[in-house]
């Protein structure tokens, strides 16, 4: 889809399932990309930010700060697993902004603590696959 299209769309959604299910709406801006489709990623995320703040009040946008494209496991998709020295892998950043925002806490102190256990444990957290 276009990003003027897909940005429309995804208000829509949510403006619906706010509106029928009386709940709170988070929505998740799009994560980087390292393809041909990066452009769109950037251009949905400015035009889905705008749309939802005028016409779907209520509504809450995620951003991911933290994520960039250090932290795909291929072009498209979140890695699972520390890479290097970073903090957190891919799936652990997106799954803390959505905490956070659902929430209101910052779960990053928790995250870091379950992976150093599973890290003890013989997991395979740290590894890159």
């Amino acid at each position: 889809m276009a990003p003027e299209s897909l940005a429309d769309s995804l208000q829509r959604l949510a403006a619906v399932a706010k509106n029928k299910y009386k709940c709170k709406v988070h929505v998740s801006l799009l994560t980087p990309r390292k393809d041909e489709m990066s452009r769109n990623v950037l251009q949905t995320n400015n035009l889905l930010t705008t749309v939802i703040q005028q016409k779907a009040p209520g509504v809450k946008v995620v951003a991911h700060p933290g994520l960039s494209t250090k932290h795909l496991r291929d072009d498209r998709h979140l890695n699972r697993y520390r890479i290097d020295n970073d903090i957190m892998a891919g799936t652990q950043f997106f799954a803390a902004d959505l905490h956070r925002s659902v929430y209101g806490v910052d779960p990053s102190d928790s995250i870091l603590k379950a992976s150093k256990r599973w890290n003890r444990a013989g997991g395979t957290e740290y590894r890159h696959r």
